[in-house]
This record gives C-alpha cells, sequence and structure tokens, in this order.
C-alpha cells in the first residue's frame, strides 16, 4: 500500500510530533508500504523514506492573514489553499492514504486544512486525520479565538479520525459533538531502537511473536542433566493450562564432541514433544545456526534477551558459579532459581527461590505472581501494548485495510 504523512515539518526538525511522523514512516515503510512525508520544512531522514518538503505546508504562512478579518480571511486563503491542494493532488497522485498529524486540529496553517479537507471530499484517497491536540482544550472561559478556526471544530465525513488515547478521544468527542466512533491509536515506543537490540533479536521476537507472549523465561546454559531443562519446560505447560501465555528461551547449544550433550537434548526434545508445546519453547541455538550457519549465541544477543524476557529461570540440580544470575542483576531481570546453595548464596530474598521438590505447577504459581510486580509489570504493558510492531498489527494494519464508510466506526 502507497501511503503518505503529513505534518508541519518532519526531522530534523525537533518536536514530540515530528519523532512520531519518523517513527511512523519506519514502521510503515518496514512492514513493505510505499512510504512518503510531505512536509514544510525538515529533510531526508532515510534513505528508504521519500520525503517531499514544501514551504507552503509550514506554519509560517498564516502570518499573511494576521491583518485580515474574519469576515475575509477565507476568500484571502482561496490562492493559497488551490496552490497547496495542486501540490498536494500532484505529490500524491499514486497514493491511497494520507495520515495528516494534526493538520485538521490545529490553527498553524490554515489553508493546508482546507486543502486537505477538500482533498478527502474529493475521495481522491483515504484521508486519516491523526488527532493529538486543539486549542479548544485550552480555551480560557470568555477567551475568543478567530472566526476562521471555527473549521478545527468540525468533523468532516469524509475523513476517517485516530486519537492517541482514551482521554483524548473523549475530549475531541465533546468537541465535535456528533462524532463517529473514532479510533484510539496510542503513540509507541520502538523497543528494539531504544534498547539497541541486534538485527537477529529484532527478527527473532518478530518472527516468534515474542510481543504477544504474556511471560518470557529465559534460561541459559548447556545441554547438561544438572540444569533441569526439562523442569522449566514442564513449568511452561503448567502456565499455559492456566491460560498464561508463556514462552521459554533455551540458549543452550549441543557440545559435538560431547556424547552426554547430544543425549541430553534429546532427552529435552522428547519432552517437549511429550508434552506438546513446541511452539513455545525456543531453541535459540537452532535459531541461530538456520539464520547464521552458526550456533553460537554471542554476549551481545544474551544481553538482549536479559532485557527482553521477564524472569531469568535457573531451575539447577547444582551450580558452582552463577555469572548468569549477576548478568540477569546488572540487566535489572528478575530471577527465578532453584533454592541450592550457591544461589541462596548469592539472590537470598531479592529473587523467587522454589524448592525442586515443588510440583511444576507449584513453581509456575510462584513465578506468575512474582512476574506481576514491580518494573517488570510496567515493562511487559509496554513491550505488548505500546510498542510499535503491535500497534501496527493490532491497530494501523486494520484501519489501513478498512475500505468503508469513513463515518462508520473504525475503533
Amino acid at each position: 500500500m502507497k501511503i503518505a504523512i503529513c505534518h508541519y515539518s518532519c526531522p530534523p526538525v525537533v518536536g514530540g510530533v515530528e519523532t512520531v511522523v519518523e517513527q511512523q514512516a519506519r514502521l510503515l515503510k518496514r512492514h513493505e508500504h510505499y512510504t512518503k512525508v510531505v512536509a514544510g520544512s525538515g529533510g531526508k531522514f532515510s534513505r528508504h523514506i521519500d520525503v517531499d518538503i514544501n514551504p507552503m505546508l509550514g506554519p509560517g504562512i498564516m502570518e499573511i492573514y494576521q491583518h485580515t478579518s474574519d469576515r475575509d480571511i477565507l476568500k484571502a486563503m482561496e490562492p493559497q489553499i488551490l496552490s497547496i491542494q495542486g501540490f498536494l493532488e500532484y505529490s500524491l497522485s499514486s497514493f491511497e492514504v494520507l495520515i495528516a498529524h494534526n493538520i485538521l486540529t490545529m490553527p498553524y496553517n490554515l489553508p493546508l486544512t482546507h486543502a486537505v479537507l477538500r482533498l478527502a471530499k474529493s475521495r481522491r484517497l483515504k484521508v486519516v486525520s491523526w488527532n493529538h491536540d486543539s486549542p479548544f482544550f485550552t480555551q480560557a472561559p470568555g477567551q475568543a479565538y478567530p472566526g476562521a478556526w471555527e473549521v478545527l471544530r468540525q468533523a468532516s465525513p469524509h475523513v476517517r479520525y485516530v486519537t492517541v488515547s482514551q482521554a483524548r478521544k473523549h475530549d475531541f468527542e465533546a468537541l465535535y459533538g456528533s462524532l463517529p466512533n473514532m479510533a484510539v491509536i496510542p503513540n509507541g515506543i520502538s523497543v528494539a531502537n531504544f534498547l539497541d537490540l541486534q538485527d537477529i533479536t529484532q527478527r527473532l521476537i518478530q518472527e516468534k511473536k515474542l510481543y504477544e507472549a504474556d511471560l518470557i523465561l529465559l534460561q541459559p546454559g548447556r545441554y547438561h542433566p544438572g540444569k533441569n531443562i526439562e523442569f522449566g519446560i514442564r513449568v511452561v505447560k503448567a502456565l499455559l493450562k492456566k491460560g498464561i501465555n508463556a514462552v521459554i528461551i533455551l540458549t543452550a547449544a549441543i557440545d559435538p564432541h560431547d556424547p552426554g550433550s547430544i543425549d541430553y537434548h534429546h532427552r529435552v526434545k522428547g519432552v517437549v514433544a511429550e508434552e506438546g508445546i513446541a511452539d513455545h519453547v525456543l531453541f535459540l541455538s537452532e535459531y541461530m545456526y538456520r539464520h547464521t550457519s552458526s550456533p553460537n549465541i554471542d554476549r551481545t544477543i544474551l544481553r538482549d534477551l536479559y532485557h527482553v524476557a521477564d524472569i531469568l529461570f535457573i531451575p539447577n540440580h547444582r551450580e558452582g558459579y552463577g555469572i548468569t544470575l549477576l548478568e540477569a542483576a546488572v540487566a535489572r531481570l528478575p530471577i527465578a532459581c532453584s533454592d541450592i546453595p550457591l544461589f541462596r548464596e548469592m539472590c537470598g530474598e531479592n529473587s523467587c527461590l522454589f524448592s525442586l521438590k515443588e510440583s511444576p505447577e507449584e513453581v509456575g504459581e510462584r513465578i506468575e505472581g512474582f512476574a506481576a510486580h514491580g518494573p517488570t509489570r510496567m515493562f511487559k504493558r509496554v513491550f505488548k501494548d505500546y510498542s510499535w510492531e503491535n500497534i501496527y498489527q493490532d491497530k494501523i494494519l486494520p484501519l489501513l485495510k478498512d475500505s468503508g464508510d469513513p463515518a462508520r466506526s473504525i475503533a
């Protein structure tokens, strides 16, 4: 799909909406939409995204009308409206969707507002008004605004409306009066970019849909019976039975020179098959081999997983050196581990210690409660509800695919 995004300015101009414009453009491009940004100022911020800059789209144009009366301003703006409309029709002649950020809600360039409304009415392409703010939300009692701003109070039947939160939705519904249901699509964050994740980690997250998981357990280590990997698999099965979408990531790689490692790998695979949860057990070394021709997992990828996982899960029967506990602690990843002497010595009350005499169901219950508190819970909410990837799949893509009447609900 060919999608254009319009705002008064775009990066490298710095601003909150400008940041959203850039993130949205990059997101759409990642999902193979042909994407263009049209703006009044800024420049080309990505070699993969077209940028069309025209000063007529910037806020400076309103200075022309500062001495024009309300009665005459619409007539005075007509030449600029026609010029902007002509530019947009030419620039967007092959596009299917125009996402206009604040253009129909703010008074910074009213000729652009009217031009976009006319473009929507002509049905040359679908116009989506992405509403962040409005001057009417801060209008003091008795304060008069120019009559030309009244166009910003009115919802067009030819435009689809989106706003960034439920609170803003209520504000705009109050402003517009009889408004069809407005979609709420929050501004998101690129978790991968913020955490500086490796490309292979980002690919892993998307292909395995880790954004959708309720609980991600990370179990580093090698294939050795002392690591008790099969217990973690059964804990995941217990969580799944409770309706919790759990995933365990195993970093173990087979040591081809150790028959015991190979035998234990086969045993772990057998437990996964026996429990019937292959989609919830991620063998990372095998994934790496498929995509890089090497089963090796370097420190940067392991560091990524410390940031992505919800729990470091270590159900070892024995351990003499707990470096993974220290790494997880530095990454502020909560730790659930077996109550063996080393782990008790290192973690004490700062982790979720469990006895290996407990059942997988009991340990799953304890982990669920442990993960439900503190920063992990908020991180999970951001990871699931405010990551741009999930916002795209759950909100933006259905909006783009909806080709019905703009006046009906798109929420």
